[in-house]
This record gives structure tokens, sequence and C-alpha cells, in this order.
């Protein structure tokens, strides 16, 4: 009972008793303080699922929170999440980069798919120059921070179609 970690063996699981925190030091240059592997023969399953349940009422609760402090003495890029995946069968199968879900129940609630504070958002670019860019790097539709529209037209053909296809 005084373990920080037991293991479940009716869950196959370890059960933690406290927090569990990794610090790395500072020698960690590039490995990773923290891999998470599963066996080549995975078929179903979660390599990481994390559930919480909440019943203290008010605050703010957070099931993953993500706090990076960057001071390099040279330039680098950071990326709090990186996304990759490779599906390397032949298979049609439905892919996701991600798949966010924040149905709730509770009419009560104010439910948000994701919040963006600050910083561009890019949809098919990755160097977006608007508050939201959406295109393919050359031809964009941007919307800034005031609420301007933007049509961003390389070639020089450009239309915007309206409801049933009527061209405005």
């Amino acid at each position: 009972p005084n373990a920080l970690m037991t293991w479940d063996a009716t869950n196959d699981e370890f059960d933690f008793n406290s927090s569990l925190n990794i610090t790395g030091t500072t020698s960690l240059t590039t490995q990773p303080l923290f891999a998470l592997a599963t066996a080549t023969n995975q078929t179903t399953g979660d390599t990481a699922d994390i559930t919480a349940t909440y019943a203290s009422a008010g605050g703010t609760q957070s099931a993953v929170d993500i706090n990076i402090t960057n001071s390099p003495s040279v330039a680098n890029t950071l990326r709090v999440i990186d996304i990759s995946l490779t599906d390397a069968a032949a298979l049609a199968n439905t892919v996701y980069g991600m798949y966010v879900d924040v149905a709730t129940a509770n009419v009560n609630d104010t439910t948000y798919s994701a919040v963006f504070l600050s910083g561009n958002v890019g949809i098919g670019d990755s160097t977006p120059s608007a508050t939201l860019e959406i295109g393919n790097g050359t031809d964009s539709i941007q919307f800034s921070a005031v609420g301007d529209i933007t049509y961003v037209d390389a070639d020089g053909a450009a239309s915007i179609t309206g409801p049933a296809g009527g061209v405005f």
C-alpha cells in the first residue's frame, strides 16, 4: 500500500498511488527522455491511454499538460507535439493525423474542440503568413486576426465559388 507502483494482474497494468515525475538531466541532447514503443505484432488497442477522473469542483484540470522552455544559444525548431504516421500497407485504411471528440452530455458546458491563443495556423501550408491560411503554399485564402480575408492567387486563375456552384 505504500509503494509508488503496484502491479494489477487482473487488468494487466501498473497502478500508481502518487504522481510520477520523469526528469532528465542537461546531458540529454539528442535522446528522448521517455520513449514508448509497442511490439511489432500489436494488432489492436492503444499504445498510450491516459484516463483521468476529476471529482473536485472548480479549477482547471488537464489530463496532459505540456510546458517547454527554450533558451538555446543558437536558433532551432520547436515542436511541442510532432505527429507522424506512415501506413506502409496496401489496405484502404482510414487514417487520422489527429482525431478530437469533445462531446459532452452536459447541456450547460461550453465546448471547444481546439483553442489557439497565439500564432498562425496553416491548413495545407507549413508556413502560414496569416492567423489562418488554407492553401497549398502557392494559392491560398488567408484570414487575419482583425477579420480581413485575402485570396492569394499565384497563377492568375482566381475564382471563388459560391453556393450550388455559383461564382461570386
